[in-house]
């Protein structure tokens, strides 16, 4: 039996709850789907109090409502209100820190080849994830464990990685699996990821950046894939390829160039050079300038 004490503060925060969203502009009976919304957060996290679910825990579970694909823009912004609302009435320290403009922004349809790959990209079957695949001769790899390569999907999908950084993982997790030949990668252990990443140095002489990357990319797919996070890797042949230093130009010669451009271009190159911006973040931008409907489409990958 509930605590008629307990149920007379839960009737109180509920009050102030409906205040709060008042004070925001939403009147009834847009003020009850918004308690909906709140409930249902808190009825997915059942062993857990609201205090007790985090940051993580949000992004987690908006994640989830966002790959869910049965909500609309609006509704998904409902969404964000509600829970926003929900911890700003528990006066919750982390929540004015939180970034929920970004979830409301979110909710915006994105193409599924986005850079950010926000909300609205589902999860690819291995099958599609195959085709990511920037080099075409690890695709097999993918086929041949439809299982693992599924929890991979699932894994980056929910956790929001970039569409880049998700081709980059694959891959490496391929090339891996192709190292241990014959032996199960359930079984593969620190002393496999140490030869692995040793090897790209003494027989493929890469640079220390790139097997950085593969160990970033090992590191995700061990701990969040095969849920087995690696120890220490001291045993590791580091790359000494050094570093080629960048060409910069200089202010004159930035001029020069961007004299020579007009329109479209010029704003792009202009872009990049004065706000650091990588050029996949500039293709996708949305633009907003009379005339022009898909930067993307005017300048392929």
């Amino acid at each position: 039996m509930v605590d008629p004490s307990r149920k007379d503060a839960r009737a109180r925060f509920w009050d102030r709850y409906i205040q709060a969203l008042r004070k925001q502009g939403v009147k009834p009976p847009f003020d009850r789907w918004h308690v909906r919304r709140a409930e249902e957060f808190i009825k997915a996290h059942p062993d857990q109090r609201l205090r007790e679910l985090g940051p993580d825990a949000v992004q987690s579970y908006l994640r989830r409502k966002g790959h869910a694909g049965n909500l609309k823009a609006w509704q998904f912004q409902q969404v964000v209100r509600a829970i926003q609302t929900l911890y700003s009435t528990a006066n919750t320290a982390w929540a004015a820190r939180f970034d929920w403009q970004y979830w409301m922004d979110a909710a915006r349809t994105l193409e599924p080849e986005h850079v950010s790959t926000a909300r609205d990209t589902p999860a690819p079957t291995p099958v599609r994830l195959a085709e990511r695949v920037a080099d075409t001769r690890l695709a097999h790899v993918v086929h041949a464990h439809p299982a693992l390569f599924e929890a991979f999907s699932e894994t980056v999908t929910s956790r929001g990685l970039a569409i880049s950084t998700e081709k980059t993982y694959l891959a490496w997790a391929c090339r891996f699996i192709v190292f241990l030949q014959s032996k199960p990668v359930e079984s593969a252990d620190e002393a496999d990821v140490q030869q692995f990443l040793s090897q790209l140095v003494t027989q493929r002489n890469v640079a220390a950046s790139t097997q950085s990357q593969a160990l970033n990319a090992l590191v995700f797919f061990f701990r969040y894939v095969l849920h087995r996070p690696l120890g220490e890797l001291q045993a590791i042949e580091r790359s000494k390829r050094p570093r080629r230093l960048p060409v910069v130009l200089s202010r004159n010669e930035v001029k020069a160039l961007l004299s020579e451009m007009d329109g479209v271009h010029h704003l792009l190159a202009s872009l990049l050079y004065g706000s650091g911006m990588r050029v996949t973040e500039v293709r996708h931008l949305r633009p907003v300038w009379p005339g022009v409907t898909d930067v993307a489409a005017r300048f392929p990958a």
